[in-house]
């Protein structure tokens, strides 16, 4: 699994724009464990923002755990004004994040 290893930093200047490329990453893991254990799982997550959109799913069945995680990052340029709200997406994705 790729985690968000780097989050952009939140920062002052006033000329710069926001700008991102297009792109999607999709991962999906599966566990084996004993059919003892109770089935206990995070809640699914769904962020959603102009920037994007994080995704991810947990689901037990017959003592195996299946964790599906989509990130799909549009592209596109934006107002220096969105700055921090394209930071604070990174962060609540790398939050949610296994």
């Amino acid at each position: 699994m790729n985690r968000i290893s780097k989050i952009p930093e939140r920062w002052p200047k006033k000329n710069r724009r926001c700008s991102q490329n297009h792109y999607l990453d999709l991962d999906t893991i599966q566990f084996s464990l004993p059919k003892s254990l109770p089935g206990i799982l995070p809640e699914p997550v769904k962020i959603n923002s102009r920037f994007g959109e994080y995704e991810a799913t947990f689901k037990f069945d017959a003592g195996k755990v299946t964790y599906v995680r989509r990130m799909k990052v549009w592209k596109g340029r934006f107002p220096k004004e969105t700055y921090n709200e394209l930071v604070d997406f990174y962060k609540n994705v790398s939050k949610a994040t296994i």
